[in-house]
């Protein structure tokens, strides 16, 4: 850093840095020093110069470069001066879900190649009727919601990963969540 241009009429330009954490928490610019330290809070670092408060912290008196932010929901570890994953995996992850659908002819294709619809049950599943192999499931179901698979499963265009008829039909043919994930192409 250059000499402060006390006396010269020029200002000298300060960062505040929060000393518990490292943080920039404010910047002067002066000409009397005077002024600045009468405007410079307690349990905040000087610093000669202007540091940026979202690429700069202080580390053990240090004024150290901060690494990029990987993206939101990322929180900095001062003591490490790395950035954390503060996201909740678990909601991210049913986010994924949430938002995940395949066209029924996509969806068909997926099942057979993953065993789950056999190759015979193309034909039928495509057209929208109850493949074979799930007509045990479908029977099994209490009556208000067989109507309602049946309904769904024939007249749907797009299959959603969280729809209700699937997940049902998913826990009568023995397919699990993971399963399921992997049909549309979610990762664990």
């Amino acid at each position: 850093m250059s000499a402060p241009l006390f006396g010269t009429g020029a200002e000298a330009q300060y960062t505040l840095f929060e000393l518990r954490f490292g943080e920039v928490c404010g910047h002067l610019a002066m000409t009397n020093f005077d002024d600045v330290l009468a405007n410079t809070p307690l349990n905040v670092a000087l610093i000669e110069g202007h540091y940026p408060a979202d690429e700069f912290i202080l580390v053990d008196g240090v004024v150290t470069a901060l690494p990029p932010k990987p993206g939101p929901g990322w929180v900095l570890n001062p003591e490490t001066v790395e950035w954390i994953d503060m996201r909740d995996p678990e909601a991210e992850h049913e986010g994924r879900r949430a938002a995940a659908s395949m066209s029924r002819s996509d969806f068909l294709l997926a099942a057979i190649r993953a065993g789950i619809i056999p190759p015979e049950d193309a034909g039928p599943a495509a057209r929208g009727e109850i493949p074979p192999s799930m007509r045990g499931v479908f029977a099994g179901f209490p009556a208000e919601l067989q109507l309602e698979a049946v309904v769904r499963w024939s007249g749907s265009v797009v299959i959603d990963r969280l729809n209700p008829v699937l997940l049902a039909i998913a826990d009568g043919l023995g397919v699990d969540g993971a399963q399921l994930d992997a049909l549309f192409g979610i990762a664990a």
